[in-house]
């Protein structure tokens, strides 16, 4: 990655490897170099090559690069450079380690509960700090960008293991200055963190961002999500503000909190805060009473806690870049409706066609919804069951994943086709279909039950047969669940299909316990991902997910007192089972570059060269050889062991007197 400047310091970024790719860009973990021994480590972003000509991509990226500039705050990501290098433009960028808040609030939902009052109130005071200092911001001529970040969602939020709150990915703010581009009509945001007026195409000011905040603080606290629903529903949610309140969800909050919380949600935004500075002054308030006081010093201690597991593999690689560009986000959206950051994808005009498709293909499915109530209502159309697809479990948690995202152009007309869209299929659900004439052969309408009813029973058949096999997630077509969906696709009701998945989470739950309490680490690992696959929001499944990290922690530190008490025994490489080498031979098999291990590794070699060499100044030859033999297949290259090897290979002799030579030595040291 040789990066030009004017002044000739061609290579003043030294990469040291791939963090991720993006849509539109890729990042690099960089080492900047400086004179006198300076370095830093940083993250580079940079255009990829096919983008790097485009105007409208190269403009954003411009513009998301001039923004960062001015952005210098403690609790705000920074923009350290902007440049040109081999034909493309690149930002470098700090370096987090840490989570994001979507990660931690997965964790504390494996953990059955939300986060603790005062860790969520900090971290939402920092947020607004750092929000109410970017909304006041100006740019050289003092002039007022009014800046909104329109996409503060837990993944634009990151928590370091100091206890930091970063708020990252400025890509689709929108400040006076820069902006000039964004077209009427267009909505740029994921919808579970949006303010209802995000989804009306109308002017958005700094208060949507209040709104996003209060989301996340609901969020923080009662450890689920505030909204839920496929996309549909998740707009008519948006846009009408309905949710459970606070107070409903989670018990024993003080009153004063979920205040905040509902004035930072009220729909109509002149009775939201007006800023973040008054948001942050109630939140400090409550802060002062808890006792002991929230910092960052504990909040880092308790993300050092959560995700202790972690620590090793993150303290070696950054766990987070600013922006996430690895997450695929594309600079430069103009239209983004997205129900998580997971899958953006920014409307370009290379994606021209696919919008105005997706807009056709809106319009049209509203009024067929609306011609199928017409036919129905008139009798029309003759009565036909006809299964639905198979739904969401019914334990599915409101923090599951995330629904899928839509990409759509959004003028009122499509607005309303839209609102249109999400209503109309409980209409039909509710109404009841014309009666058939007496004359009407039942057989017709019967035959469909009575059919479905035996293939039913086909298939709990073979999922029985498949539960005596085994054969509970592979091969794909000839396996319990593939039956067992097959029965829900028929009947999304049926108990003993629901009853069989459940099962087959249990099972796979069963033997990752089983597995981890043997210290078969990566078994077990494959035993949570099949069950996941079944049964995404199996809690059991979940928190061994989350505690697999903590428990190879815990085995490792066993492995290593058992393999310093060995080394003091001497027992290095015998007995087998119970000596030095296997287990840090054990260690190294969870965590290769494991440094307590590769030390011992080292003493063992050491100590064989010292018996080899006291061996061999009193002539015992053959131990000499046994040591040395049994230290190099330790150490192949330990250069002790290979040169008492060279002086083994003289004649009787010649090891006589250098066996003196070595007695002298020793002597006089």
């Amino acid at each position: 990655m040789k990066t030009d400047h004017p002044d000739g310091r061609e290579k003043r970024y030294v990469p040291l490897g791939l963090i991720g790719t993006g849509a539109m860009a890729e990042v690099y973990r960089c080492r900047l170099s400086g004179p006198q021994g300076f370095e830093k480590l940083v993250a580079q972003k940079k255009l990829l090559p096919r983008w790097a000509k485009d105007p409208i991509a190269i403009a954003d990226f411009v513009d998301e690069a001039r923004l960062g500039g001015l952005l210098f705050h403690e609790n705000i990501a920074q923009i350290f450079d902007f440049g040109e290098s081999d034909g493309s433009y690149f930002l470098t960028m700090e370096c987090l380690y840490g989570k994001d808040l979507r990660a931690v609030m997965q964790r504390m939902e494996s953990l059955q509960g939300g986060m603790p009052a005062g860790h969520a109130l900090y971290i939402a005071a920092r947020i607004c700090a750092g929000m109410e200092y970017a909304h006041q911001l100006k740019d050289l001529r003092q002039r007022p960008l009014n800046l909104v970040h329109r996409e503060l969602s837990p993944d634009n939020i990151v928590v370091t293991y100091e206890g930091k709150v970063k708020i990252i990915d400025f890509g689709c703010a929108r400040a006076d200055l820069f902006d000039d581009r964004t077209r009427m009509g267009m909505v740029k945001g994921q919808i579970p963190y949006m303010a209802p007026e995000q989804l009306t195409a109308t002017a958005v000011d700094q208060r949507a961002d209040i709104f996003a905040i209060g989301i996340l603080l609901y969020e923080m606290l009662s450890g689920r999500r505030m909204y839920g629903g496929d996309t549909a529903t998740l707009i008519m949610k948006c846009r009408n503000a309905e949710y459970a309140r606070l107070e409903s969800v989670v018990g024993k909050l003080p009153p004063s909190v979920c205040a905040i919380v509902e004035k930072a949600l009220q729909s109509d935004r002149k009775l939201r805060y007006q800023s973040c500075g008054q948001m942050l002054e109630d939140i400090e308030a409550c802060l002062s009473a808890i006792q002991p006081q929230p910092s960052s010093q504990l909040l880092g201690r308790y993300l050092r806690w959560l995700f202790a597991g972690d620590l090793p593999e993150e303290k070696k690689r950054p766990a987070r870049i600013a922006p996430a560009v690895a997450e695929e986000h594309e600079e430069g959206a103009e239209t983004q409706l997205s129900a998580d950051a997971g899958d953006r994808k920014a409307v370009t005009p290379r994606r021209g066609f696919r919008l105005f498709r997706t807009a056709v293909w809106f319009v049209a499915g509203g009024l067929g919804l609306m011609l199928a109530v017409f036919l129905l209502s008139s009798d029309l159309v003759e009565e036909e069951k006809i299964p639905p697809a198979l739904p969401e479990p019914p334990l599915q948690q409101a923090m599951a994943e995330p629904a899928p995202q839509v990409v759509v152009d959004l003028p009122r007309q499509a607005e309303q086709v839209l609102t249109v869209s999400a209503e109309q299929p409980a209409r039909l659900s509710t109404e009841q279909p014309a009666k058939r004439p007496v004359e009407q052969p039942v057989k017709r309408a019967v035959s469909p039950d009575i059919g479905r009813a035996k293939k039913i029973d086909a298939f709990l058949a073979k999922a029985a047969e498949a539960w005596k096999d085994k054969r509970l997630t592979d091969p794909e077509k000839d396996c319990a669940f593939w039956f067992y969906s097959r029965i829900l696709a028929l009947d999304p009701k049926n108990v003993d299909a629901w009853q069989g998945i459940e099962q087959i989470g249990k099972y796979y739950g069963d033997q990752a316990e089983q597995a981890l309490g043997e210290h078969k680490f990566q078994e077990a690992e494959r035993y949570v991902q099949r069950g996941l696959q079944v049964f995404p929001e199996n809690r059991r499944l979940i928190a061994l997910q989350g505690e697999m990290g903590a428990h190879v922690v815990q085995y490792i530190a066993e492995l290593a007192g058992k393999a310093e008490k060995a080394l003091l025994q001497d027992n290095l490489t015998i007995p087998v089972e119970a000596c030095a080498y296997t287990y840090y031979k054990k260690i190294l098999k969870l965590d290769k570059r494991n440094d307590a291990a590769l030390d011992g590794i080292d003493k063992i070699a050491d100590r064989y060269a010292e018996l080899g060499e006291d061996a061999y100044r009193n002539l015992q030859v053959a131990n000499c050889r046994e040591f040395v033999k049994s230290g190099l297949s330790v150490a192949p290259h330990h250069p002790k062991l290979l040169k008492l090897q060279e002086d083994l290979d003289r004649s009787m002799p010649g090891i006589f007197f250098k066996s003196l030579q070595k007695s002298l030595s020793t002597m006089f040291e």
